[in-house]
């Protein structure tokens, strides 16, 4: 038979969370079939998750995902009986004929085996259905099993309560620039940074991209070269934690910009703001207001990052339970709304913990070199056009968390831009962090006026900023972060900053521009605890 989608990573999480490497494929070699699933089965020494993947495939594909593979899992681990039969129903939709006999009576499990679990909630996971932007999935099953890491929680979640949610946070990676020779050793110092950071921190669950991951709106394979070597380097620290989800939005040097006569063509962009011009009305009305968009013209400055961001960025995350709803723009490339759903902290946990992200493309009046700070634009429309139709803005009302995620600081906004993001985009309230890069420095800022609630912003370094390539003034600015929200309200956020120590030797260390609050960790937002 074929595995509901559910079902198939169901299965993939559960493996990774009942073996290593080696102890899948020793269970593999031993199955009936087992030779037969070796050769279809990458060689070598696969990496857990990749080994786990392929293996479900195959089993899938050559019919043998059947009652008597689950029974074999129990036979192999029979403390984990519940798990496995949570799954079982997930995937095959009851328990067999040789699970219902023994319903009931731990002893058949084997020796030493726990009570077995009531796991008829777990077949309940629903079908995703599309929508007009996308599509809204079910929550992910309770009782499923939960990818696991050898390192420690940074938030204690208590039994019973959703555990923190983790990020990589990367902004500005240039990929194909000038200075290819200093960003491989840049990278190098990367790995050896995450290396040493991952022996006191959980695994992220997430990769945050705030733009300008190209150079000039092309070299996007130069970029997924980068990503993969990042997401190799995780699985090697956290060989049972899957792989981080990524959400990315486009910077100024995503977009290709128009040469020649043919820049005229764009002209009207730059007098978006001039409200009451007849051509910027006729224009905004076509992009907003008509059905379908009339939306040409932004989407030739985007064409490879679009291509890019549905193929790396949208795709795995409509095909990853984890991602319970997705709402893609038709109008804005890169503009998109997801809400994800992190597995709880243990068995029997009643839930988890939900995050709504909204990405927004704040690059696309900057069609040409020219200065566009104080100039730039995001309008509600924008906003209203990345979410589902009907309530749009329930959807954040429906999480414990939100953040928004653009490319440009709110200051390079213009003055009615600025006002309007205020209203429409950012009131206070709605969004619990907004994280953007662009300005090669890392700062967060706390904003709060007329007693209400506090806008907070944290601004990304650059991942690789060669400023002034090649020349005396040439300034090499490089960082990234880590962070974490807890469902008790906390942020925080661990800066890394790349320095050259006096022997000459690169290293990313803790960004002193920060205050640190223990653990090398800056509080943005203390929790409930905290606070208290």
């Amino acid at each position: 038979m074929t595995a509901p989608t559910h079902g198939f990573r169901q299965l993939t999480e559960l493996l990774i969370a009942l073996f290593d490497a080696g102890e899948l494929q020793r269970f593999i070699a031993f199955l009936p079939y087992g030779q037969e699933l070796r050769a279809a089965l990458p060689s070598g020494s696969p990496a857990l998750n990749h080994l786990a993947f392929d293996c479900v495939q195959a089993i899938d594909k050559r019919g043998y995902l059947d009652h008597a593979f689950f029974d074999a899992l129990v036979q192999e681990r029979p403390r984990r009986r519940s798990d496995i039969d949570a799954v079982r129903v997930a995937v095959l939709g009851d328990m067999g004929p040789a699970a219902s006999q023994d319903q009931g009576d731990p002893a058949a499990a084997g020796p030493g085996a726990e009570p077995k679990e009531d796991s008829s909630q777990d077949s309940r996971q629903g079908t995703r259905h599309e929508s007009r932007h996308g599509y809204r999935g079910s929550p992910r099953t309770e009782g499923a099993p939960s990818p696991s890491s050898s390192s420690s929680s940074s938030f204690g979640a208590q039994p019973g309560q959703p555990r923190a949610l983790r990020w990589l946070h990367l902004s500005d990676l240039h990929a194909g620039s000038r200075g290819r020779s200093v960003f491989n050793q840049l990278l190098e110092d990367l790995e050896a940074d995450i290396a040493q950071m991952s022996r006191r921190m959980e695994a992220p669950d997430l990769i945050f991209f705030t733009g300008d991951l190209a150079f000039s709106g092309r070299e996007y394979d130069a970029v997924d070269e980068v990503l993969t070597r990042i997401a190799g380097w995780l699985q090697r620290h956290y060989p049972r934690a899957l792989r981080p989800l990524l959400f990315a939005v486009p910077g100024n040097h995503d977009l290709q910009r128009p040469e020649g006569v043919s820049k005229l063509s764009y002209r009207i962009l730059r007098h978006y703001h001039e409200i009451d011009d007849p051509d910027v009305q006729l224009f905004r009305r076509a992009l907003w207001q008509q059905t379908p968009p009339d939306n040409e013209l932004i989407e030739s400055l985007f064409t490879d990052f679009r291509d890019w961001h549905h193929r790396c960025v949208v795709e795995p995350l409509k095909a990853d339970p984890r991602c319970t709803a997705l709402y893609s723009s038709p109008v804005m490339p890169g503009d998109l709304t997801a809400v994800i759903q992190i597995p709880a902290a243990g068995p029997g946990s009643p839930g988890t913990m939900k995050l709504a992200l909204t990405g927004l493309n704040s690059s696309w009046l900057q069609y040409d070199g020219s200065d566009m700070e104080g100039k730039l634009h995001l309008p509600i429309e924008q906003l209203h056009a990345a979410l589902p139709e009907g309530d749009p803005l329930s959807l954040f009302r429906e999480c414990e968390a939100a953040f928004l995620l653009m490319h440009h600081p709110p200051n390079w906004l213009s003055r009615e831009g600025l006002l309007a993001f205020q209203r429409d985009i950012y009131p206070p309230g709605r969004f619990d962090l907004c994280l953007f890069g662009h300005m090669h420095a890392g700062m967060s800022t706390m904003v709060a006026s007329g007693g209400s609630a506090s806008r907070l912003y944290m601004q990304s370094p650059s991942l690789f900023g060669l400023e002034k390539y090649g020349t005396r003034a040439e300034d090499r600015a490089f960082g990234y972060s880590w962070g974490e929200v807890d469902p008790r309200g906390g942020i925080r956020i661990w800066p890394r900053r790349h320095l050259v120590r006096r022997s000459g030797k690169g290293a990313f260390d803790r960004d002193q521009d920060f205050e640190h609050h223990g653990d090398d960790a800056t509080w943005l937002r203390r929790s409930k605890e905290e606070r208290s």
